[in-house]
């Protein structure tokens, strides 16, 4: 503990130029490291962690040119989902016969779904029936939630 500003660790400049020293010397440079000196590396070091935590020198990239399929439906839940997802294709274009699907709504709050945070229940059951429909073997609904797992299952109506 610093007696002088009550704090668990000091570092004043002889402990800095103390560590520069041994640095120095376990890689053979014997020279004592002046004030001129020690800002002029604190300063490079400085410029150092801006431009690479800036991302400036990463390369230049895009993500992949494609277009999202995207099924617009309105109407009550579960016709609205069916025919959101048969206007992308049908489940059959994502699911094959015996594959396991994960489905991840937003489930996470313990809120009814009047309350419109989660992902509607009607809209989870239609999916996951689809998936069956479709030959899936196994389809799994998975959320990390914020408040207690079984709670959010139950308030929110998809459990």
């Amino acid at each position: 503990m610093c007696q002088n500003h009550f704090r668990k660790y000091c570092l004043t400049l002889q402990t800095i130029d103390a560590i520069y020293k041994y640095v120095f010397r376990r890689h053979g440079m014997n020279k004592k490291l002046s004030r001129r000196d020690f800002i002029k590396l604190q300063a490079k070091s400085g410029l150092f962690l801006a431009t690479t935590a800036s991302g400036l020198f990463l390369p230049k990239f895009s993500l992949a040119a494609v277009t999202p399929d995207i099924g617009v439906a309105t109407g009550k839940a579960v016709a609205a989902t069916r025919a959101a997802v048969d206007l992308i294709g049908g489940i059959k274009s994502v699911v094959k016969k015996g594959q396991r699907v994960l489905i991840k709504p937003n489930m996470s709050f313990a809120r009814s779904p009047e309350a419109a945070s989660n992902t509607h229940p009607d809209v989870v059951k239609t999916v996951a029936a689809l998936c069956k429909e479709a030959g899936a073997s196994r389809v799994m609904i998975l959320d990390h939630t914020l408040a207690p797992g079984k709670i959010c299952l139950q308030t929110s109506g998809i459990g």
